[in-house]
């Protein structure tokens, strides 16, 4: 089960407090859409779902400026690819929830062949790697390196 506190530290270094504050209405309608989620459903869909959902929280919050002020008292845009990559982020707590078996790794496997998602690829690497060959894991990883940008995976990528 995802928790509202987990979605809200997912985004917080990407938002900080004030902006969530603003988009706490759109945050908690992700939160039920996330725990209503049945793998009978398309990822790709809910993924598409709350990144529009994030957009329009933003630029609603944002009085459609997309800028955030920081603690330093300096602004920063918030860009289209930005709003992606939270969406990809908060997707990471749902297939997180998966069971590590061959029928969720092979769910995720065939999403990640659809759709470039770093999500799905950081939960076959993480959670599911016992299932999977080291030839797998290897080209997981080269896919990761040369598709994202460092501070996405750099933490928890061998």
């Amino acid at each position: 089960m995802i928790a509202y506190s987990q979605i809200l530290s997912t985004l917080q270094p990407w938002l900080g407090n004030e902006l969530m504050q603003r988009m706490e209405p759109a945050l908690k309608d992700i939160h039920v859409h996330l725990l209503g989620y049945s793998t009978r459903h398309d990822p790709e869909e809910s993924l598409e779902w709350i990144d529009r959902k994030l957009l329009m929280a933003i630029k609603q919050a944002t009085n459609g400026r997309f800028l955030m002020q920081l603690p330093d008292d300096t602004w920063v845009r918030i860009r289209l690819d930005d709003i992606a990559a939270m969406a990809d982020e908060v997707m990471f707590l749902l297939f997180d929830t998966f069971p590590a078996d061959v029928w969720h790794m092979q769910f995720l496997q065939a999403f990640s062949m659809r759709r470039s998602n770093l999500s799905a690829l950081r939960v076959l690497y993480t959670k599911m790697a016992h299932l999977q060959s080291e030839d797998e894991l290897k080209a997981i990883r080269r896919v990761i390196r040369q598709c994202y940008p460092a501070f996405r995976w750099q933490l928890w990528l061998e």
